[in-house]
């Protein structure tokens, strides 16, 4: 038994030592004293009256008397009243002792009932989330895919999820996940539109928001720091450029270290490499040999000055001026 199963057992276990307590100890009260002194007068002044029984209790002993005067006479008022009163007293005590043992067992079962039900009510907890880019090493960075972890509990449901800015109270649109996943991907365009920081290295603060058929559970805060896109475009006249982007506009009067490289065709080739200096006002590069360069597999490694996690890369290679080159 768990503790909790202990708890919701543990008001029925007094209400039974309370009522086993009182049937062992409820007979010795004032009507103990009472009976005994009533017992020794009758065996006293009418030892021949009927047979007495030094066992007897309180109630037969009123039973007794009942039915005869001569030993109310012998007893005496003051004694047969006094063995009524302490006979209401004790059905007084007795019926609060039944009440309570009773109440204290219906306690238990509601008690054991409702653990039952919680055990089986969904419980999401321990919200985390991790950036899933290549280079974000587990960092959320709003222009990678984010990870959203959970804990589970109670029976398997489905909920929906949300990214929520607690600043502005704006939430993404809601995504439809089973309980028992306990991870769930997020793109960055569905977080895109709540997020209101846009300042390299700086952040959005969020959280995220599961809402279960029954409950709302919510995750403590989290930062989506704001990173850039180091884009390459190459165009149908073969001019190269390089520029660090933010939200598909140039991170003004940027300058940062980097290397892009085109591999070539042939493996010992050594293919185009540009930086590891890109400056904010970059000068476009014309491709010189194109048909010796393999645009199908463009690398990039970014050096600073920012941290190396809020860095992706990005190629946009126009289709026709590949196609001419692989023909000449």
């Amino acid at each position: 038994m768990n503790m909790y199963g202990f708890l919701a057992a543990l008001p029925a276990l007094l209400g039974l030592a309370g009522f086993v307590l009182h049937q062992l100890l409820g007979s010795r009260g004032s009507g103990d004293e009472v009976t005994k002194r009533i017992i020794d007068k009758l065996r006293r002044d009418a030892p021949g009256a009927m047979p007495l029984d030094a066992r007897l209790k309180a109630s037969q002993v009123q039973d007794l008397l009942k039915q005869s005067q001569s030993l109310q006479r012998i007893v005496g008022k003051q004694d047969f009243m006094l063995l009524q009163q302490a006979l209401r007293q004790q059905f007084h005590i007795s019926l609060m002792v039944y009440v309570l043992a009773i109440a204290f067992c219906a306690l238990s079962v509601f008690l054991f009932v409702r653990q039952m039900e919680s055990q089986k009510q969904l419980k999401l907890s321990s919200f985390s989330v991790i950036g899933t880019g290549s280079q974000a090493d587990g960092l959320p960075v709003d222009h990678s895919p984010l990870q959203v972890s959970w804990k589970s509990a109670g029976d398997p449901e489905d909920f929906e999820l949300y990214i929520e800015n607690p600043q502005t109270g704006r939430r993404t649109e809601a995504t439809r996940a089973r309980s028992t996943d306990n991870k769930l991907q997020i793109s960055p365009e569905t977080f895109r539109p709540i997020l209101t920081t846009r300042e390299l290295g700086k952040a959005n603060r969020l959280r995220v928001v599961a809402q279960a058929p029954k409950e709302a559970f919510t995750s403590d805060p989290f930062d989506l720091m704001v990173g850039l896109t180091v884009l390459t475009i190459i165009d149908d006249s073969g001019q190269l450029t390089v520029a660090a982007m933010i939200d598909n506009q140039r991170v003004p009067y940027y300058d940062f270290e980097a290397r892009v490289r085109i591999p070539g065709r042939d493996p010992t080739a050594k293919g185009l490499v540009i930086g590891p200096s890109i400056p904010y006002q970059f000068v476009p590069t014309k491709i010189k040999n194109p048909r010796e360069l393999d645009f199908s597999a463009p690398r990039g490694i970014y050096l600073g000055p920012s941290d190396t996690r809020l860095a992706k890369f990005d190629f946009l290679i126009d289709n026709g001026f590949v196609a001419r080159s692989a023909n000449r």
